[in-house]
């Protein structure tokens, strides 16, 4: 009687060769669903450090525009008039271009821009249409841009307004017609008149025939 001698090796080895594609196979699975959510988090992570620069940024730069208003409406207006604060000093300064942060070996770059506030003539709103509105001078918009690499950025906007106004008192007349509208300081003009007299007095506006 003869006996067969079945060769087992050669079937173990192509089992193992199977299941180690199988495994190579739902490991570059697994790396190919979790890359992007590491990838996402690491975004995330970024996009809440920028949104929290912008807004430390915002509140420095509502403080110094409470401190005196002409500190934001100097600035010149459009997104292509880039600012920034320099926070270690007291009163804050402003400067043109943007400041860098490096938060957890991560480079971050902001900056602010002022741009006029136009309000509908009808609503009185602030709106961005030309169309049957005005300039506001005593509203400004101020956004915040955060960037961060891979051209990534967070963006934060506030409508500012004017609420306190610098008094001062003037006495002095004798520089006559001509002054501006609005100035932060007492000058000796006024912006115009009639039917006075600033000459007989120095100093004195006198309505003349009396």
């Amino acid at each position: 009687m003869r006996f067969l001698k079945h060769n087992r090796s050669g079937q173990s080895l192509a089992e193992v060769l199977v299941a180690t594609t199988i495994t190579a196979i739902l490991v570059v699975a697994a790396v190919a669903l979790i890359s992007p959510v590491i990838r996402n988090d690491k975004y995330v992570g970024k996009l809440g450090t920028s949104t929290a620069l912008s807004r430390e940024l915002l509140e420095n730069v509502k403080t110094f525009t409470a401190s005196n208003w002409h500190n934001i409406s100097d600035r010149a207006t459009s997104s292509l008039n880039k600012y920034y604060l320099i926070t270690n000093t007291s009163p804050f300064q402003v400067t043109s271009g943007s400041s860098t942060v490096i938060v957890a070996s991560t480079t971050y770059t902001t900056y602010f821009y002022v741009d006029e506030a136009r309000r509908d003539i009808t609503t009185k709103n602030v709106t961005t249409t030309l169309i049957n509105s005005t300039i506001d001078p005593a509203t400004l918009i101020v956004t915040v841009v955060t960037t961060f690499p891979d051209n990534q950025s967070s963006t934060v906007s506030q409508i500012l307004t004017r609420f306190q106004n610098s008094v001062f008192i003037q006495s002095d007349w004798s520089g006559g017609e001509g002054a501006p509208p609005t100035t932060s300081s007492s000058i000796n003009q006024f912006v115009t008149g009639s039917n006075i007299n600033t000459t007989s007095t120095p100093g004195s506006i006198i309505l003349n025939n009396l």
